[in-house]
């Protein structure tokens, strides 16, 4: 009959190691889910990393340089302005 390693997580932390036939660790398992195979994985995922948050766009883009270039043509300069007052920020 094989043996297995295992441990009882409580609250995170190990609480238990021991090793015991498999029949006896399963009835183990049955009776306290906090009991796991012990397989040398850390106890919790680890952290995902905060990223940076990517500066905001200030340069504008082709569609808005086109419009704003057509209402200017047109005599009509708030295209300009709204281009103007993006880059400020």
């Amino acid at each position: 009959m094989p043996s297995i390693n295992f441990i009882r997580v409580v609250d995170g932390k190990v609480d238990r190691k021991g090793n015991a036939p498999a029949e006896d660790f399963y009835e183990m398992k049955r009776q306290d889910p906090r009991y796991r195979l012990d397989d040398g994985r850390p106890l919790a995922p680890l952290p995902v990393p905060k990223l940076p948050e990517p500066a905001p766009v200030t340069v504008p883009s082709l569609e808005e340089l086109t419009d704003a270039i057509i209402k200017f043509a047109a005599g009509d300069g708030s295209g300009i302005d709204a281009i103007k007052a993006k880059r400020k920020g």
